[in-house]
């Protein structure tokens, strides 16, 4: 088939290896959205998997990670509170994430109860770049989708991503429950 070298206005043709490379950086579904693949939160196994690959994180890394997949979905993303003027500024909601990461934390099978928001921000940030990196590492297509990145709202910075709730599951034993629905974590 030739193709004309013409191209009309608006329009971007492409053809032969380019449009195999193009089309594998570009992978859509029949809607124009990009691909994405469904994320489990293992609990027995400490784990993500994000579509057919298993990324391991520490219970710590991992309660972090599902608390920002949450914040994400319900408005800007989990707070990076920099100073004790935003942290005090700020109290029931770090008294809030303090409950609900201990929660988390403790369907791993570990207590950590000593832990708390407000003194752990800069852990937070040690957190997620380790996870950045492992996604970065070990997923081969879009992982920009699933690594955190910060916005800045309202003179606050978040930690968000690209995820959608309704690709994120929580399983349990063999049974996978959809993380919007999962009771014990509901904010």
């Amino acid at each position: 088939e030739s193709v004309s070298p013409e191209l009309e206005e608006n329009q971007f043709k492409y053809f032969g290896f380019y449009k195999i490379l193009f089309d594998f950086l570009t992978i859509t579904n029949n809607t124009g959205d990009l691909v994405e693949d469904n994320i489990t939160i293992d609990l027995l196994h400490k784990s993500l998997k994000i579509g057919d690959t298993t990324i391991k994180l520490s219970p710590t890394q991992l309660t972090a990670y599902i608390l920002i997949l949450q914040q994400s979905i319900r408005g800007y993303g989990l707070p990076h509170l920099r100073n004790k003027t935003q942290i005090d500024s700020n109290k029931k909601l770090c008294d809030n994430l303090t409950k609900h990461f201990q929660t988390i934390y403790a369907s791993f099978g570990e207590a950590h109860n000593d832990w708390h928001f407000a003194d752990n921000t800069r852990n937070i940030a040690a957190y997620i770049s380790h996870i950045s990196q492992k996604l970065r590492n070990q997923i081969a297509i879009s992982p920009e989708t699933y690594i955190p990145y910060q916005i800045n709202k309202d003179g606050l910075d978040y930690y968000t991503t690209k995820v959608t709730l309704d690709k994120v599951y929580v399983k349990i034993d063999s049974k996978e429950y959809p993380l919007k629905d999962y009771t014990p974590w509901k904010l």
